[in-house]
């Protein structure tokens, strides 16, 4: 498994978001909230 291009994880008040970048914004257009373990398992991925 592999995080698709343009998706980017960022530490924002102490929570983790996932934003699209360029042209994936096209794609989703919003944020998705991650968990520690979802932090941890985007990292693993990359």
């Amino acid at each position: 498994m592999k995080i698709r291009e343009g998706f980017v994880r960022r530490k924002v008040a102490g929570q983790y978001v996932v934003v699209a970048i360029g042209p994936a914004s096209k794609i989703l257009n919003g944020m998705i909230k991650l968990n520690e373990t979802g932090a941890f398992c985007w990292d693993y991925l990359l």
